[in-house]
């Protein structure tokens, strides 16, 4: 299975390297993309929102978070920790709406944009309720199955979510139409997001 989802990942990412390409139309894709997740249901009924800094290739995130936060949204975005073997880990950190997003994170490793460690970290057992979990991802199924980078972060943190989080919490994918797949190789720990919103719309895989 790794050698398929290596092949995959190597298909999805020529694609994103070619869109980007074309800075303008990446970022009007991404643009059309954020309007839809914010008119979605599953966002407007969110009481609050794990987002995420898109880096290189990734569809764009910044302006989304910037708008989280000036529509009142309680707003967490991740930084990861590096270690050896499975202590690696991913941590959330809620960004403040009364002070300028630049002013609240740093450059961390690969020049990826973090939260900084001085603000409040997130406790995956005291979310609120209807917390909407915003998933970056390579890939994406029309079943809902999630194709990350590799590392295993978002897989950790959702389990310590199921485990010990509220039971409301909604799981979005967010990526380009043309990182929509058929089918994402996966194993028995994957949880499948809930829709998927795209510049071309929302696709839903559970109930609203």
């Amino acid at each position: 299975m790794s050698v398929e989802k290596t092949a995959l990942r190597a298909v999805i990412r020529t694609r994103l390297r070619e869109l980007n390409a074309d800075k303008s139309l990446a970022a009007e894709k991404s643009r059309r993309a954020s309007a839809v997740l914010t008119e979605s249901d599953a966002y407007k009924n969110a009481g609050a929102v794990l987002a995420f800094l898109s880096f290189g290739t990734e569809i764009k995130t910044y302006d989304l978070v910037k708008q989280m936060l000036a529509d009142g949204k309680r707003v967490a975005i991740p930084r990861t920790f590096e270690s050896e073997g499975d202590d690696a880990r991913m941590e959330f950190y809620w960004l403040s709406a009364d002070a300028p997003l630049e002013e609240q994170v740093e450059k961390g490793d690969f020049g990826i944009l973090v939260p900084r460690e001085s603000l409040p970290m997130v406790d995956p057992a005291a979310l609120p309720e209807k917390t909407l979990m915003v998933l970056p991802g390579v890939a994406f199924s029309k079943a809902g199955w999630r194709l990350g980078q590799g590392r295993g972060f978002y897989d950790r943190y959702l389990e310590r979510v199921s485990v010990a989080g509220p039971k409301s919490v909604r799981l979005a994918g967010f990526c380009y139409v043309l990182q929509l797949v058929d089918d994402v190789p996966h194993d028995t720990w994957d949880k499948p997001v809930d829709c998927i919103i795209t510049e071309d719309g929302a696709f839903y895989m559970r109930p609203r």
